[in-house]
C-alpha cells in the first residue's frame, strides 16, 4: 500500500491523536506530527544494522489528561494509540497506530503566538503506518 504524498499545505486535512485508556474518549488535535526510522551506515553509506525507529514528535494544540502525564512521568507506562489524518468529509487517509509505546519527552508550551501546545516525544515498540507494521524487537527483560 502506497503512502499519500503531503508535498503542500492541505487545508482540508484535520489530524487526531487519541490514547488508550483516557476515560472520556478525547480526541486531541494534532498541531504536528514527525515520525523517524533510522539505519546505522558505516564510513561509505552502506547500511550496516537493523532499521529502528518510528519514534513520533506530536505536537497538540491543547492541554492534556492527567493519563497522559502520568505516562510522561512514569518510566515503566507502555500504551498504545493512534494518529489519524482525514480529509474533509472522506476516510482517513493515513492511520498510524502504536503499541507498547514509552513517551520519553513531554513540553508544554505556553506563548502569545502559538497559544498552549503540547509535545510529545513517544518510542513504540510496535508501529502501523495504514496496514504496513514495523517492528522493533525489544529484547524482554
Amino acid at each position: 500500500m502506497q503512502l499519500p504524498s503531503y508535498d503542500q499545505t492541505d487545508t482540508s486535512l484535520s489530524v487526531n491523536f487519541s490514547l488508550e485508556g483516557e476515560s472520556t474518549g478525547h480526541k486531541y488535535d494534532v498541531a504536528q506530527f514527525n515520525i523517524v526510522f533510522t539505519q546505522a551506515t558505516d564510513d561509505k553509506g552502506e547500511p550496516q544494522n537493523f532499521v529502528r525507529g518510528g519514534k513520533m514528535l506530536i505536537v497538540l494544540k491543547e492541554l492534556v489528561s492527567e493519563n497522559i502525564h502520568l505516562w510522561a512521568i512514569k518510566s515503566n507506562i507502555l500504551k498504545e494509540g493512534e494518529i489519524v489524518f482525514r480529509r474533509e468529509g472522506a476516510n482517513a487517509v493515513l492511520k498510524v497506530k502504536f503499541k507498547n509505546a514509552y513517551c520519553i519527552g513531554f513540553d508544554r508550551i505556553i506563548d502569545a503566538v502559538g497559544g498552549i501546545r503540547t509535545v510529545l516525544t513517544i518510542s513504540p515498540e510496535q508501529v502501523w503506518l495504514n496496514d504496513i507494521e514495523f517492528y522493533n524487537r525489544w529484547p524482554l527483560n
